[in-house]
């Protein structure tokens, strides 16, 4: 080590130090890199640049197309859902009152109670979901 620090003998270890280079590392995000890197590409490969923004162009209409086509039936799966949930839901309540009002009280209880901690599970599964 004091070779290194005193500057004496030349061994590997001074050898190494002095072959090491700086190594820069860019990161970006989105569909296009950054106007330099391109204008880099361009030079390099002329026509990179158009290449590449045509591509982006060309995969973001492809998938606006897909979420256009997809978006109705994924909207109609939701409201079909809400609405089968709601039935069902309605129906295990009044399968409850009706059971109470002829006397199982207990079982009537319970099926209400079910109900409803089932419907309540489904809403909060489906809001720790969406966050």
């Amino acid at each position: 080590m004091s070779e290194l620090a005193g500057g004496g003998n030349a061994g590997p270890e001074s050898e190494l130090l002095s072959r090491i280079s700086a190594v820069a590392v860019t990161h970006y995000s989105g569909p296009l890199p950054p106007p330099e890197i391109l204008e880099r590409l361009e030079r390099l490969y002329p026509g990179a640049a158009k290449l590449i923004i045509d591509d982006v162009l060309t995969e973001s209409a492809k998938r606006q197309e897909t979420e256009t086509r997809i978006l109705p039936h994924v909207l109609f799966r939701q409201t079909l859902g809400a609405v089968s949930a709601s039935a069902l839901g309605m129906l295990g309540m009044s399968g409850g009152i009706w059971l109470a009002h002829e006397g199982r009280s207990m079982i009537g209880l319970v099926s209400v109670l079910g109900t409803l901690a089932t419907l309540l599970a489904v809403f909060l599964n489906q809001s720790r979901k969406a966050d």
